[in-house]
């Protein structure tokens, strides 16, 4: 939980409710445990042979001998004013205050940190009709820190313990959007389910999960309907529910179960260790003696996409033979975002002889230019333009600073020739990195293209115009 330096601790309610920082604690529990009871259910309804499974939580011994969800209140540097102004580096902000805090969270070797941020000083603006002090955003399983982040605007809706559990999802009040927000819903059982739904969401980006159905599309709408087979209509009414409808209320998919259940977070004690040092590809055996390839990737074959987000291959006698490779996205996924897809030889195997960089202290826009004349321009032309050359190299590594959007690229040919850095300043590491020699020798795997996207408006208020995520296509040769 993040707070400003100036923090009054406390979250937006109607009057006379109580909203302080312990009761903030409690639903954020609450909260935790809804996720691992859904999760548990799920990966059993999608993968029996796993049988029942959930992400492990962080707990502390709270109250005789219970343990219970461990609940870090983070200060930062940064007044509830600067949280809260429009162009807030809210997610950023969040990895910050963790780094800043070591003794706090330590980091599993060769596996990645995983926790969510939730920010109390959010605040529901009524005149302008919008939320300051919030983003809903998940790093994707790209670096050794995967992290989801939320505001505190619709907690006020939430259960704060399970025997709430009930009246908060059939809570029919109209939502009073004098003093909170309706988020989700006119009706805070609704708000409800958003609040508590989409922040999963976010905690399943980070988890490495895609856009889909269900939790991962907009099923968290109706979360409720995950624990209970009826609910309150707004007239008042008991309504059944087909729950066996996956667009209809809350789930995980099966390849969501699927791309969990390797995660360090799901093993159990005799599961064995996957080494995470590579997070592009992995492989480790099963019981039944073959491997399973866990690899971020999507496979492209025949020029037809096959857009899971990640792909497990059983491996016994044989190799797995996709033609081309897709890693993890660097960067967040946004509704509005316009996708871009380039591809280093096109026109009749024209190649690709120069890549532009459109930036300031964000990435702009990309160009591409051919040897027969084609330029390609994704993006937009803002800031200063810089430029290299592709003639007798080739890519191997590629550089990403990001948080809400793409802040800096750098492309390297080799471990001491890299172009410039194309953006904002970088401070300590960069966020993510793909280094095609880790995966093989430039004769076997070579950099084929690069797919991402770009973002013009963070939201209706704010305009950025900015490259928001990016993607680099490999394969064999």
């Amino acid at each position: 939980m993040v707070v400003a330096k100036d923090s009054q601790l406390v979250y937006d309610t109607e009057p006379g409710e109580v909203n302080n920082l312990e009761s903030a604690k409690w639903k954020s529990r609450t909260m935790a445990w809804l996720w691992q009871a859904f999760t548990d259910d799920q990966i059993y309804k999608r993968n029996s042979n796993s049988g029942h499974r959930c992400f492990r939580l962080d707990e502390t011994e709270l109250i005789n001998g219970e343990y219970y969800p461990k609940i870090h209140v983070l200060q930062t540097d940064m007044t509830t004013a600067q949280i809260q102004a429009e162009k807030s580096d809210l997610f950023g902000m969040c990895k910050n205050v963790v780094l800043n805090n070591p003794t706090k969270f330590i980091k599993p070797q060769n596996l990645p940190l995983q926790f969510t941020c939730l920010f109390l000083d959010s605040h529901y603006i009524p005149n302008e009709d919008r939320v300051a002090g919030h983003a809903a955003l998940g790093s994707g399983w790209n670096s050794d820190y995967n992290w989801g982040i939320f505001g505190s605007h619709l907690l006020y809706s939430h259960p704060q313990n399970l025997t709430e559990m009930k009246n908060k999802f059939n809570d029919i009040r109209p939502v009073n959007k004098k003093y909170t927000s309706n988020d989700g819903g006119d009706y805070r059982a609704r708000v409800c389910n958003v609040g508590i739904g989409a922040f999963l969401h976010e905690l399943g980006h980070s988890f490495g999960l895609y856009h889909n159905y269900g939790v991962m599309h907009r099923g968290f709408d109706n979360f409720n309907r995950a624990f209970y087979s009826v609910e309150l209509s707004t007239n008042n009414v008991w309504t059944s529910l087909r729950t066996n409808v996956d667009d209809q209320y809350a789930s995980w998919s099966k390849v969501d179960a699927e791309i969990m259940l390797p995660h360090h977070l799901f093993r159990l004690k005799n599961d064995p260790i996957i080494d995470m040092v590579d997070k592009n590809i992995q492989l480790f055996t099963t019981s039944s003696n073959s491997f399973i390839l866990y690899a971020n990737v999507v496979i492209l074959k025949n020029g037809r996409m096959v857009e899971l987000g990640k792909i497990f291959s059983e491996v016994n006698n044989g190799l797995i033979t996709a033609d081309v490779f897709k890693t993890q996205r660097f960067g967040p996924v946004y509704e509005n975002q316009v996708e871009f897809n380039v591809d280093f030889t096109v026109n009749n195997n024209a190649r690709l002889l120069t890549i532009g960089v459109y930036y300031d202290n964000y990435v702009h826009g990309l160009e591409f230019t051919y040897t027969d004349n084609t330029v390609r321009f994704f993006g937009y032309k803002i800031g200063n333009k810089g430029s290299f050359s592709l003639v007798n190299k080739e890519l191997r590594v590629l550089r990403v600073q990001s948080g809400a959007w793409i802040d800096a690229l750098q492309f390297c040919f080799s471990a001491t020739d890299c172009t410039q850095q194309f953006g904002g300043t970088i401070s300590g590491q960069w966020s993510a990195e793909f280094n095609l020699d880790i995966i093989g020798s430039s004769q076997f795997y070579k950099v084929s293209g690069l797919n991402g996207a770009f973002i013009e408006k963070y939201n209706p208020d704010w305009t950025v115009n900015t490259m928001s995520s990016i993607t680099v296509l490999y394969k064999k040769v």
